[in-house]
């Protein structure tokens, strides 16, 4: 917990002294050998790794190794690096710390606060990246009354900003994107849920991308949806019925069922979500293998995840068709739906491919390319492999306002 409040205020040169604080507590306890054993081939650091034949790491340790350390290996990546970890690199800070900032006369850090702080409200720009310029240290961050909580030192690193009131608690606050450098190399990225246009866009001008589209297996299990509902966010909120309806789906096994996190505090959605997933953690685990499963909700994010994206890959993302979302119908994967996006081509490709890896993942989860299960999705954005439904499977539960069945 430590490490990841260091990592959010944008000290990122923190860990190796955090880890040792706590290996110094724990070296001579004798029932934390193995965690003391870790503690140190982590402050070994990169020597570590010398003559090791295989190394495996996560997406973003590997994102932080010198191209030094890289090139002895053939480099494999598994899942969507792109969509999982960078896309993931949006900070805020607030509009009075820049304020402050900009009169302290930081060099570096005060122009680019600066710049920032000229912006019309609301209004998405792109920004020069300044990656060679030091952090600031701990002490000088403790000097500036508003840096708890905010990551400054991370702005030399921004491509995209946007100024916008909180949603919160109303202040107005300055959301930046930080796209991530990777060494010039070769790297194999194996993904089910790649957008090669958007790979292409983000590495264009540093690195070549190729594409090998994989043979698509069918299916072991079933994938059947319903799509005739948004259930975004909004929608659910209104339409609570569809966890009863799912939970009859999956009668007589005991109801599992994936949503957004809030939703779980729906009356009667706890108890069928007992390993605690919900869209954004479900990457990977492996709890629900061979089990049925219902998926509900479309998982749209903020508009911010999506523009301040398409805004440094080059979009124009302040039109003012685009101002709001709204439902349009669209073409995606040879599939034609109706849903709400946004009319520039490239922004609703970042919000599509978002979509996209998220409901897919969350499929994944029981396993049904191998196990004889059946996944139940109910969310207007149609998965791969899916038997659809049109229907309003809804009519006549109008008026319920839990997921508990009569």
């Amino acid at each position: 917990e430590d490490i990841a409040e260091a990592h959010s205020r944008g000290l990122h040169n923190k860990t190796k002294e955090l880890v040792l604080e706590y290996y110094n507590k724990i070296k001579d306890d004798p029932d934390k050998r193995a965690v003391a054993e870790a503690c140190g081939l982590l402050l070994k650091g990169f020597k570590a790794l010398k003559g090791k034949r295989i190394v495996v790491t996560t997406h973003a340790y590997f994102l932080q190794m010198p191209p030094e350390v890289l090139t002895g290996y053939t480099v494999i990546i598994d899942e969507d690096i792109l969509q999982l970890q960078i896309f993931n690199k949006i900070y805020k800070i607030s509009e009075q710390c820049l304020e402050e900032l900009g009169k302290k006369k930081v060099p570096i850090y005060s122009d680019i606060a600066l710049e920032i702080l000229k912006a019309e409200t609301g209004e998405y720009k792109r920004i020069t990246q300044n990656p060679y310029v030091p952090p600031l240290t701990e002490e000088q961050l403790s000097e500036l009354e508003c840096a708890g909580g905010y990551n400054i030192n991370d702005l030399c690193l921004a491509g995209a900003f946007v100024k916008n009131p909180d949603r919160e608690s109303g202040e107005m606050v300055i959301q930046y994107f930080c796209p991530q450098e990777m060494s010039r190399m070769k790297y194999i990225v194996l993904s089910a849920t790649l957008n090669e246009n958007i790979y292409k866009s983000y590495f264009r001008g540093r690195m070549e991308v190729y594409f090998y589209p994989e043979k698509k297996a069918a299916y072991k299990g079933r994938l059947i949806q319903y799509t005739y509902h948004s259930l975004g966010r909004r929608d659910l909120s209104d339409k609570k019925q569809v966890f009863c309806f799912v939970k009859n789906l999956l009668e007589p096994e005991k109801p599992e069922i994936i949503t957004f996190k809030e939703g779980r505090s729906i009356q009667g959605v706890s108890e069928m979500n007992t390993k605690n997933l919900h869209f954004g953690n479900a990457i990977g685990v492996n709890s629900l293998e061979g089990r049925s499963i219902g998926i509900v909700g479309t998982p749209f994010k903020a508009e911010e995840a999506y523009k301040l994206i398409a805004c440094y890959l080059g979009a124009d993302v302040n039109r003012k068709e685009d101002k709001r979302p709204r439902p349009r119908r669209v073409t995606y994967k040879k599939c034609s739906f109706l849903l709400t996006t946004y009319q520039e081509p490239l922004l609703r490709e970042i919000q599509m491919y978002a979509l996209e890896s998220e409901m897919e993942q969350c499929v994944g989860r029981a396993r049904i390319l191998r196990k004889e299960c059946t996944v139940y999705v109910c969310s207007a954005f149609p998965c791969e492999q899916a038997e659809i439904h049109m229907e309003d499977y809804l009519k006549g539960m109008e008026g319920k306002k839990s997921a508990e069945c009569d």
